[in-house]
């Protein structure tokens, strides 16, 4: 099987509608537990996702804060 290949650049321009309030978000690919999801901005919630596993966040057009929270068992 050949790996999967996208062109960042042409994908983001095809879906800048969905990187806009209320959305700011879109699912890009999705294979199992693998999931690649691009978030616009500006975005300050207040509300935060709990959920086990790894995760990597990259910015690639922006200056980016991400706020890790580590639960004490």
């Amino acid at each position: 099987m050949a790996p999967m290949q996208y062109d960042i650049n042409e994908w983001l321009e095809q879906n800048k509608k969905y990187f806009v309030p209320p959305i700011c978000n879109k699912l890009m690919y999705k294979d199992g537990q693998l999931k690649t999801f691009f978030v616009g901005g500006p975005n300050s919630r207040k509300d935060f996702h709990m959920e086990e596993g790894e995760e990597t966040s990259l910015g690639t057009l922006c200056k980016m804060i991400k706020k890790v929270f580590l639960g004490l068992r």
